[in-house]
């Protein structure tokens, strides 16, 4: 069970589930170590990193939908 665990699940998902970024399919010990930044880290290293080169942000955290959400919550006096 710890092998099937510690290891990336991009092999047995479907297509849809194939684009998350590697935090979200690395295993339980990458997370801890953050060894799926090493990938970022190397290509940073050897040139300027650009958007292109960083991984797809998870809808939850998207700028628009964390404004809108703030938005929401400024006008309901809670913050």
């Amino acid at each position: 069970m710890v092998i099937l665990e510690s290891t990336e699940k991009r092999s047995i998902l479907l297509t849809p589930y194939k684009d998350y970024p590697p935090e979200s399919l690395s295993g339980t010990f990458c997370r801890s170590i953050f060894c799926w930044l090493n990938s970022l880290i190397a290509v940073g290293y050897s040139k300027i990193l650009t958007l292109d080169d960083l991984f797809i942000l998870d809808e939850e955290l998207e700028a628009a939908r964390l404004h809108a959400k703030f938005q929401v919550a400024w006008d309901e006096g809670i913050l």
